[in-house]
């Protein structure tokens, strides 16, 4: 995969030839690449570095340009002679690349991960233009926001000074320390990051901060967005007002609202418009985009994924999609997942295209794109991008910029694979490079009959791709995502079709992580270019029916056949007499093709795409001449979205042909030709609603691999035949032994007797199956192809649903079920009353349903998931459980839950738990079902809101987190409607899912107002027989429009006293801050280098996690080098060598020279007994040989090795017994049993303890699980003795 796997290619130029970039170019012919078709051209780049300590860099420097309509030269290696890029220098490069014509924007990047590096500004002269980027910033991984790339924008006017002045406000607590930048979009252009850096601390609590800083001239100024990167100790900042003087401009923005990722909206920026003083602006609409994430495993993701959106009248600037999730609390672009967001912005006209991707320098991350649409008001754009984005080939190749709908710019490709001795079940990747272009990493998911691709051992498949037309194929990147060793794909070779061009691609090698050359991913160039095809000429008239509404004004397609070869693909567009309407009803177009030449006409294939406004078309026929021969097709049917496309033969002409015209036959050969008897057996589908009692002029045409026959109508194997849905019948023809039969041909010829026959498959002889699952109607033909793949069986599925309680009486609506097994999965079968058995219109709660239906048998059921049409009318299901029988099968489902009509339910079946033979053990079984009922388990919230002195008519979302997860609860009264009169008590009760023991609670307004004021004063809330408080007393207004509330005996989210978490975040905070300001010296050769950070002092992560954490905390081991890095080495001897620790904790002197003194001894206490401290360096006690009583040698080391390793290995299992036995008694002489001792929220983290400070070998490892099973708060045991 050209995306997803691969090394760096740190200091590579990707501008080289084609010869350098191929992996093996002495065993493969080098082709002659012709001129290109778009020219390329020099560019001279002026580049300047700052003059700041360590601002220069050694590492490679890489610049791609784009001009305004998004053209780019791609990634450009800039290199000198001498040494690039010193500090305070000017270095200037001829490059050469494709013509773009004015450059607009810039992307620079370097790859010096060291000491970074500061540029000023970059300048480009190329067709008489001399456009300057100005940037004054550091790429380095340690300052501004810490990326080695930069986005800049050019301008033709010298460069001036933005004097800024940003007021901080009231609000704020501490001083910002994040990097804090803004950027200016004006008529012109636009100006980069601007990192407002200042000598003194800026950004104080309600102070004004004044910076000068020189960048493009943007002409008048438009809008500003202005923002931290939360790259900080203290992320949240309360921003008042922001005032830009330049030239004669000066725009003051009032903005009075805190950037901050945990508080209020959670975003660390904000656009700001001009503020006109005539009229208020109108406010910004939402643009609400919704992006698919393809269902396919992907091995990295990432959530910094940032769009641009372009229209007529302007563009959304770079926007980070996750600070504008509408769920703020869910992972984003997740596998299968479909995520949605909404972005504030005025009207940007109609949408012309959209940029979308993210920056990962590391190469790491791989993002399968299935598509984006973006809604407007009433308009919807739509995205088909279908493309891996990642870095890997570049950073150009994680960003992809695509246009709604079909773009006419695209070609189609016709890739076919051929895999070797092993195949793979990875995802496989294609990338083409071509003169013109390049194209999108793209996903070889599904080949050209639909099916899933499986590269399989010794296969051969087949895609049809659809994307940017490149030009010239100049070479390909091909490989897979699979790095383990079972992934093992032996690459045979690759043919590529594009219009009249064929390329062919030879590897033979290995893409595995282990052979060859331990790579997934290969580039190749093309083999010699096959000989092009010979031409011929076609005339085609079609007609067109002239009843009302027969024309069409969706696209025609078609494909002729012959007994030589066959067309590809072509669409009718350019008509014979110019430009005018196709198709329409009563009309007879003609058009003049160039196309291969076919021989003599066989078939056509003739189909629409179903676009337009009327996509319904009758064709009457198609004629064909070519040269001196003409073809005629009568088709008399009408093509519309169940039947796009027609398989039409040639009628014979009935008038009689001139002498000169008939051809002689030759005289047939004297060899008697060799006969078989055929044994023909057709199945027909269920779906066929007629009886066909007489097939007439039903023939087919059998192919091998000697010969073919001529048709053998089916009316000549039997006298009389009647075809009945899903019936068998049988056929007999004794005809020319054929061989081996690759292929058949089932047709029928044009005749009175109109039918159809929807046949599922062919079986001859027996043995050989032809998968149909196709219709055959008049004057159209079959053509199938053998099948190793068996036939899927169909079977009656009963399904038995159950309402629940909430379940609302009356008719609801359509819900749809899809079921996954073994064997496959069903296609979306709507529960409807088509499918129902049980005919009551309406039903009531605790009801059920019967539903019967027929779909491929998936064999045993693995999931099903319930969905609903968000568009259909009808009440809400409330669901309580599901039953499925199959096979004799019954399968349940319990779902308990009400099913939305935007929300898809994806279930597993009910477990059932298995019997154990032993007494003495016994199995817990955990079923992920009964814990999802669990959790959905519905209550009833009562909930008493008091307003203050200032109240509101509008509503107000409740939203309650719980151990158990978090719940919506809606606050509406009588009709819908909410008001919270001043000085009132409003009550609520809602029956929604039970979260368990209740956190906190989150209140918003709904519409954010202007004059919307709301004095919130208490908030009681009842569930069951629990009673919370919470204690308010705020004001939510247009900014501050949602709140946090957490119980009344609760200090910032922690219940009891917090006084000691406060002193260690306090502690903590200014540990981190002295730190931040310390340097680590220069180390001098021969000298000790002893530095001291702070960070073991700070780091109270830790003892703030054991103290206050929840009982569902994350999994992982809290070891004891934390301890030790947070305590002085005297405690750290303490805890090691003294038995009892309490003793010496409490010492009067400490040892000035670094040596603890000794401890007195202690009488009390047996110090054989335990041996709580850390063990010594591992060692074997052993005798010297009577054999080596002399002096040593090198020749004697394996000797010594060897009686070393029998020694060890001899005395391991002695000490093994030693460790667990020390353990167990450690474990009850410090009275460790009795975790009841413990708060049950500690009970976990006390167990991890137990297991940081006594498992250090492999017996205390065996002692401690045994016991710490034993002593787990799941048990409910607390003793070990009772529990033995």
């Amino acid at each position: 995969m050209s995306c997803c796997f691969g090394k760096d290619t740190t200091g590579k130029d990707p501008q080289k030839s084609i010869s350098e970039q191929s992996e093996s170019p002495a065993n493969r012919p080098i082709i002659q690449v012709s001129k290109p078709t778009i020219p390329r051209i020099e560019y001279s780049i002026t580049v300047k570095t700052g003059d700041f300590r360590n601002s220069g860099t050694n590492g490679p420097v890489y610049i791609n340009i784009f001009s305004r309509d998004n053209k780019q030269t791609g990634d450009v290696l800039l290199t000198a002679s001498d040494k690039s890029f010193l500090q305070g220098s000017t270095r200037k490069f001829q490059i050469t690349a494709i013509d773009i014509g004015k450059p607009q924007r810039v992307i620079v990047r370097h790859e010096d991960k060291v000491t970074g590096w500061y540029i000023d500004y970059v300048e480009i002269s190329v067709h008489n233009f001399l456009v300057r980027f100005v940037a004054n910033r550091w790429l380095n991984h340690l300052k501004n926001d810490r990326k080695l790339e930069a986005e800049l924008f050019g301008s033709e006017q010298p460069a001036v000074f933005y004097d800024i002045e940003v007021e901080t406000g009231e609000q704020q607590v501490e001083t910002l320390d994040s990097p804090v930048y803004i950027q200016v979009y004006g008529a012109t252009t636009a100006t980069p990051k601007l990192f407002l850096e200042a000598k003194n601390a800026a950004f104080k609590k309600d102070s004004i901060s004044k910076f000068n800083v020189s960048s493009n001239n943007v002409g008048e100024i438009e809008r500003i967005v202005i923002g931290h990167e939360g790259l900080g100790t203290t992320n949240d900042w309360h921003l008042k007002s922001v005032k830009i003087l330049v030239s004669s401009q000066s725009k003051k923005y009032a903005v009075d609202t805190l950037l901050s990722p945990t508080l209020n909206e959670k975003r660390l920026f904000i656009e700001l418009p001009i503020q006109e003083s005539q009229s208020p602006s109108p406010p910004p609409a939402k643009y609400l985009i919704a992006i698919q994430t393809s269902d396919v495993p992907q091995a990295v993701t990432t959530d910094s994924v940032e769009i641009i959106v372009r229209g007529s009248n302007g563009q959304i600037p770079k926007t980070l999609l996750k600070d504008h999730a509408k769920m703020k609390d869910e992972l984003v672009f997740q596998e299968g997942n479909i995520d949605e967001f909404e972005i504030e912005h005025s009207d940007i006209g109609t949408i012309e295209s959209v940029t979308i991707g993210f920056s990962d320098s590391q190469q790491t991350v791989a993002w399968l794109l299935e598509s984006i649409i973006i809604q407007y008001q009433e308009t919807i754009y739509q995205f088909q991008p279908q493309c891996w984005l990642s870095s890997r080939l570049g950073s150009n190749f994680s960003w992809i910029t695509i246009e709604p709908g079909e773009n006419n710019r695209y070609v189609n490709y016709k890739v076919i694979i051929v895999t070797g001795e092993s195949g793979i079940d990875a995802n496989v990747i294609l990338c083409i490079f071509g003169e013109k272009d390049t194209t999108a990493n793209l996903p070889l998911r599904t080949t050209k009959d639909g099916s899933p691709a499986k590269f399989h051992q010794d296969s051969t498949l087949e895609f049809d791709i659809r994307t940017e037309d490149v030009g010239k194929i100049t070479k390909i990147n091909i490989g897979h995502d699979g790095n383990d060793s079972k992934q093992q794909w032996f690459l045979k070779s690759i043919h590529i079709e594009k219009k009249d061009e064929q390329y062919s691609f030879q590897a033979n090698r290995w893409l595995s992580v282990e052979k060859d050359d331990q790579k997934t991913y290969i580039n190749l160039v093309p083999d010699e270019p096959i000989s092009k095809k010979d031409q011929a000429k076609y005339l085609i008239t079609i007609v067109t029916g002239s009843g009302k509404d027969a024309g069409t004004d969706s696209g025609v397609f078609m494909v002729v056949e012959g007994d030589k070869d066959q067309t590809e693909r072509f669409q009718l567009v350019n008509t014979k007499r110019g430009e005018k309407a196709l198709f329409e009803s009563g009309t007879t177009n003609e058009f003049e093709m160039e196309l291969d030449d076919v021989g003599n006409i066989n078939r056509i294939m003739i189909e629409h795409d179903g676009q337009g406004d009327h996509p319904q078309w009758h064709l009457e026929s198609v004629q064909i001449k070519k040269g001196s021969d003409q073809y005629n097709f009568i088709a008399n049917r009408i093509l519309d979205q169940t039947t796009p496309l027609l398989n039409l033969t040639p009628t014979p002409t009935k008038a009689t042909p001139s002498p000169e015209l008939i051809e002689q036959k030759p005289s047939r050969s004297t060899t008697p030709i060799k006969e078989m008897t055929y044994t023909v057996s057709i199945q027909t589908s269920s779906t066929q609603k007629d009886e066909i009692k007489d097939p007439a002029n039903v023939y087919l045409i059998l192919y091998g691999e000697d010969n073919q026959t001529e048709r053998l109508y089916l009316n000549e194997s039997t006298e009389t035949c009647t075809i009945r849905p899903g019936e068998r019948n049988d056929f007999q023809f004794k005809t020319t032994d054929v061989g081996k039969i690759s292929k058949i041909v089932i047709g029928h010829n044009d005749s009175d007797k109109q039918f159809t026959w929807h046949i599922d498959h062919v079986i001859i002889n027996g043995n050989i199956t032809f998968n149909a699952e196709q219709t055959l109607g008049p004057n159209s033909e079959l053509e199938l192809r053998s099948s190793t793949i068996p036939k899927k069986t169909e079977i009656t599925y009963e399904v038995f649903l159950r309402t629940g309680a909430y379940h609302q009486e009356g008719s609801a609506s359509n819900i749809y079920l899809t079921i996954f097994g073994k064997n496959g999965q069903t296609t979306k079968v709507a529960l409807n009353k088509i499918t129902r058995k049980t005919r009551r219109k309406s039903f009531k709660t605790d009801d059920e349903i019967e539903f019967e239906f027929k779909a491929h048998d998936v064999g045993k059921i693995s999931k099903i998931i319930l969905s609903q049409n968000p568009h259909e009318e009808g009440i809400k299901w409330h669901i309580d459980r599901l039953t499925i029988i199959h096979n004799n099968e019954k399968t349940t489902f319990h779902i308990q839950r009400k099913n939305t009509k935007t929300t898809e339910i994806e279930l597993i079946p009910l477990a059932k738990p298995k019997q154990t033979e032993s007494p003495r053990r016994t199995v817990k079984i955990t079923d992920p079902i009964s814990k999802t009922a669990a959790k959905m388990k519905e209550i009833d919230y009562h909930i008493v809101i008091e307003t203050g002195e200032q109240g509101i008519d509008t509503p107000v979302t409740l939203k309650v987190h719980g151990e158990k997860g978090s719940a919506d609860i809606p606050l509406k009264g009588k009709d819908d409607k909410t008001s919270f009169p001043s000085k009132s008590i409003n009550e609520f009760t809602s029956s929604e899912k039970d979260v368990g023991k209740i956190y906190y609670i989150t209140l918003a307004l709904v519409e954010k107002k202007q004059d919307v004021v709301w004095h919130l004063k208490k908030v009681q809330l009842k569930k069951g027989s629990e009673e919370y408080n919470f204690d308010a007393n705020v004001r939510l207004d247009r900014n501050d429009n949602k709140v946090n509330l957490y119980l009344a005996d609760a200090v910032n989210g922690h219940p009891g006293d917090d006084y000691v978490q406060s002193e260690l975040r306090r502690l903590r905070e200014n540990l981190r801050c002295e730190s931040s300001k310390l340097h680590r010296p220069q180390h001098k050769p021969h000298e000790p280098f002893v530095f001291n950070d702070l960070r073991p002092y700070f780091d109270t992560s830790t003892v703030e996690r054991a103290i206050y954490s929840h009982v569902n905390i994350p999994p992982g081991y809290y070891t004891r080098v934390t301890a030790l890095r947070i305590v002085e080495p005297w405690e750290a001897y303490g805890m090691d060598y003294g038995v009892n620790y309490e003793y010496l904790r409490h010492r009067k002197t400490r040892s000035l020279s670094g040596k603890p003194p000794p401890p007195k001894p202690d009488n009390s206490t047996d110090r054989k007994q335990g041996s709580t401290h850390l063990p010594p360096y591992p060692r074997v006690d052993m005798r010297k040989p009577a054999e080596y009583s002399g002096p040593l040698t090198v020749n004697d080391i394996p000797k010594i090795r060897n009686l070393v390793r029998t020694r060890y290995t001899s005395q391991a299992d002695s000490q093994r017994e030693k460790d667990y036995q020390r353990t167990h008694n450690d474990l009850y002489r410090m009275q460790l049993d009795n975790v009841d001792a413990y708060h049950k929220s500690n009970r976990d983290n006390m167990l991890r303890v137990y297991h940081s400070y006594l498992e250090n070998t492999p017996g205390s490892k065996k002692a401690l699980r045994e016991l710490c099973d034993q002593l787990s708060p799941k048990t409910g045991k607390s003793d070990v003795k009772n529990a033995a």
